[in-house]
């Protein structure tokens, strides 16, 4: 079943014509866009006689308004050009009166022969499947492969996105962006897409998912790590894996769990099956700070073009995706009309903050108010575009519903129905407010559609962001309310959290104010001990940003004697040990603490950390007990036997001088303790698979990003050709 709902007029007239070829065996005359008088296509007949071809896509306005136009406006411009034959096409069901009353209409140049309604379309194209092909958003909509999606087992858990996805295609342009990702997976199976906030990286991706399962590939939508991948990958069947903001914004908790080198197995997987194809998305900043933190994300491992950096549209390409977005909008008419007119759309396409989450924004109706100036709404978006949520957050929701959009933010990924509801609850409790599901019902109807997405899954209900930009504006509201960023942070009792939204606004926030209230409420809590992490994460800021930390230390040295701490923060620990030495080290039982802070070193990054304490105290001359020493050397020989391979592997660089490399590296490894280990290099080299990184260092290592010179391809009068005509 085919639907031109998706195609906007300058789309359906090219594939009007593209029909008409078919149909009478012969090559159109084309025109640019622009004001047609009435011709949209030409062509010859014999004797030279000529056949104007006019298309008319009024399948949102019905039979009764394209009679009526052309009664009133297209007649008179047949009958000015005069033509040998005329031939009509709509995309509006015709009947027999309907078709009878546009050959009176155009009589005498129109036959009834020559007028093609929806019904005729779609034999046409029913019959000529390559056309079908050539418009990519007829293509997708119109494919049987969305539909026998619907059979397959994983549907339920990917019907929200597959919707969501379908739903904008009527939006899209296909870009010189969206070529360039393509092409990365076409050559390698995967791609890591980048982007600034608002560019589009996430919609492009989502749109080449979109064509991957029209080509008969399954979905597989990874929503919490790459471990859900990995379970679901079926050998030798066809399937696109799709992690949006794959590093999210706790990108350090990320790397504690090492997803980095599970991620780079999983690449690794996929480059040797052309069955699958792996598209992640992360913003530009954060997977840059991934690359500088995480070896395995370093150039040697990434193949050449498969990171591709969406960079800002061409003109031309910003003018297609405005177009579009006001063809497809709800707005009024002489709010569409205010942007035609004299050319304001060319102010909107050369704003420097142009993006298209800005124009997805700015042209849905549900966001603006009554009576509102629309060309300065627009202005003042797009100027100041954090502001966007201002109105609906501050003015539309109460302080229920904002605690349930606080907690989603603070959630790296989308986050259960349960959770929000304990978190809520827990929130609400000093308050003495009794927090019901019918409070929490009310509250989700009244965000839900505005500022949060409720997405269905097979086990369950989650929530994620109406749009990633409310974050920003969210955590902009948070850091000037301390009061309210204490309780969220308390409910949460997720130190990773609130650090990756304090890491984004640390120029902002007051820290040691903030942590310094922490502290305080969560020591005089009857449960302190369910908060000993988010207390050591509050005191290593406090330590690491103000003077005023002297007063918690005892507390700090008391919650790490009771052992009751977890290894996610075991980095924090070490940091403020290791800054002890330098204050006093004849006050600290320093062999109690240290051997309890040892059985927490869960990686040799951290135990190198860790070494250096030892180190340090050493060249103070403290007397640090043999059995400690003992239990560091036992573990750190140990450790550094499983670590050693990967370490190698991951820093490899070149494929010359490969075991020359491999000795180095080693020697390197160890040298990051600075209280050594007592094992030998040649002792380690026992560990390292040396074939294993014959063949995975096949290649030298490249440069990484795809660029491309943004050209401005798209000239003024091009743009205002396809702006002139109304539909």
């Amino acid at each position: 079943m085919y639907s031109f709902d998706c195609l906007n007029d300058k789309e359906f007239e090219e594939l009007a014509n593209d029909i008409v070829e078919v149909v009478f065996g012969i090559r159109i005359e084309r025109f640019k866009q622009g004001p047609d008088q009435g011709i949209d296509g030409r062509f010859y007949i014999s004797n030279e006689q000529n056949v104007i071809v006019q298309s008319k896509h009024y399948q949102k306005s019905g039979v009764t308004k394209l009679i009526n136009h052309c009664k009133k406006s297209e007649y008179k411009k047949v009958h000015n050009l005069n033509p040998n034959s005329y031939v009509f096409v709509t995309s509006v069901s015709l009947s027999p009166k309907n078709k009878e009353d546009l050959v009176k209409i155009f009589y005498p140049y129109l036959k009834l022969t020559d007028v093609l309604g929806f019904d005729e379309l779609v034999s046409v194209l029913n019959k000529n499947p390559d056309i079908v092909r050539t418009h990519y958003k007829l293509w997708i909509n119109s494919s049987n492969a969305l539909f026998n999606t619907i059979n397959n087992d994983i549907y339920v858990n990917n019907k929200w996105l597959i919707d969501d996805i379908k739903s904008k295609t009527g939006l899209y342009v296909i870009t010189q962006n969206h070529t360039n990702i393509k092409n990365a997976i076409e050559s390698n199976n995967y791609v890591i897409v980048t982007g600034e906030p608002g560019i589009g990286k996430t919609t492009i991706s989502k749109s080449i998912c979109l064509e991957y399962i029209v080509d008969g590939y399954e979905l597989v939508n990874v929503t919490s790590t790459i471990k859900e991948a990995m379970r679901l990958y079926k050998e030798g069947e066809r399937q696109v894996f799709y992690y949006d903001d794959f590093l999210g914004s706790n990108f350090l908790e990320y790397f504690e769990g090492k997803e980095d080198s599970d991620i780079i197995s999983f690449i690794n997987a996929v480059k040797r099956d052309d069955t699958k194809k792996f598209i992640l998305t992360s913003r530009t900043n954060i997977f840059n700070q991934g690359v500088y933190i995480s070896s395995n994300f370093r150039v040697r491992k990434i193949d050449k073009g498969s990171v591709v950096n969406v960079q800002k549209y061409t003109k031309l390409e910003k003018a297609r995706i405005l177009y579009n977005h006001l063809y497809f909008s709800n707005l009024d008419l002489s709010k569409v009309e205010a942007v035609f007119e004299n050319g304001k759309y060319h102010s909107i396409i050369n704003h420097k903050n142009f993006n298209p989450r800005l124009i997805e924004f700015i042209t849905d109706s549900e966001r603006l108010v009554d009576d509102i100036d629309y060309l300065s709404f627009v202005e003042s978006v797009l100027t100041d575009p954090s502001d966007i949520w201002s109105h609906v957050f501050d003015c539309q929701i109460n302080n229920l519903d904002r605690v349930f959009v606080y907690i989603v933010c603070l959630s790296d990924k989308n986050i259960e129905e349960s959770i929000i509801k304990s978190r809520c609850e827990e929130y609400f409790l000093e308050s003495k407010w009794t927090f019901d599901d019918n409070w929490f019902d009310k509250s989700r109807r009244t965000v839900v559609g505005s500022l949060l997405n409720r997405i269905i899954y097979k086990d369950g209900i989650r929530y994620e962001l109406f749009n990633p930009s409310i974050k920003d504006y969210v955590i902009r509201v948070l850091i000037n309310n301390l009061k309210v960023l204490e309780r969220l942070t308390i409910t949460t009792n997720n130190p990773s959290e609130i650090d990756g939204m304090l890491y984004h606004c640390r120029a902002s926030v007051d820290r040691s104010l903030f942590y310094s209230r922490l502290i305080t409420t969560l020591t005089n809590k009857s449960n302190f001990e369910e908060y000993y992490d988010l207390f050591i994460v509050a005191y290593y800021h406090l330590y690491a940003y103000s003077e005023g930390y002297s007063i918690y230390t005892s507390k700090f040295l008391y919650v790490i004697e009771s052992d009751k701490f977890s290894t996610k923060v075991i980095d924090r620990v070490i940091f403020v040990f290791k800054h002890f030495i330098q204050e006093d080290v004849d006050k600290l039982d320093w062999n109690k603490y240290l051997g309890i802070v040892l059985t927490k070193c869960n990686s040799y990054e951290i135990l190198a950390e860790f070494s250096s304490v030892i180190h340090d105290l050493e060249e103070n001359e403290f007397d640090l007990d043999v059995n400690l020493i003992d239990s560091y050397q036992e573990y750190g020989v140990d450790i550094a036997h499983d670590e050693i391979d990967n370490y190698v592997s991951s820093e490899l660089s070149f494929y010359d001088d490969i075991d020359d490399q491999i000795f180095s590296l080693v020697d390197k490894f160890l040298d990051q303790f600075e209280y050594p280990l007592e094992v030998s290099s040649y002792d380690l080299l026992s560990s390292v698979d040396r074939n294993s990184i014959l063949i995975d260092r096949m290649h030298d290592e490249q440069d990484y990003f795809t660029t491309r010179e943004v050209k401005e391809i798209g000239s003024q009068r091009e743009i205002s050709d396809l702006f002139t005509k109304y539909w």
